[in-house]
């Protein structure tokens, strides 16, 4: 008889306190999963800032680059002008 083990009766208590522990452990589960969403959206919505904010720095640097061009052209239209006035000084 050692071989033999005594179990008690699996009742309807230990059915509910089961039923309710598992409950209990899926609630924090979803919490923990509602705060990782509520976290990445955050997240995301920063990362979007971010991209909006570095979109607009390249924008403004495109039409720094134009403006440089434009003024860059027209000094190069002067300069030759006033090498032509040189030579004809000379």
């Amino acid at each position: 008889m050692s071989g033999l083990t005594i179990t008690r009766p699996y009742t309807d208590e230990m059915k509910q306190n089961e039923k309710m522990t598992a409950e209990a452990k899926l609630r924090d589960l979803i919490d923990e999963l509602q705060k990782e969403v509520t976290n990445l959206r955050e997240e995301l919505l920063d990362e979007k800032q971010r991209y909006v904010q570095v979109d607009c720095m390249v924008e403004n640097q495109k039409q720094v680059i134009k403006n440089v061009n434009k003024t860059l052209e027209r000094y190069e239209k002067e300069n030759k002008a006033l090498r032509e006035l040189v030579q004809l000084w000379i």
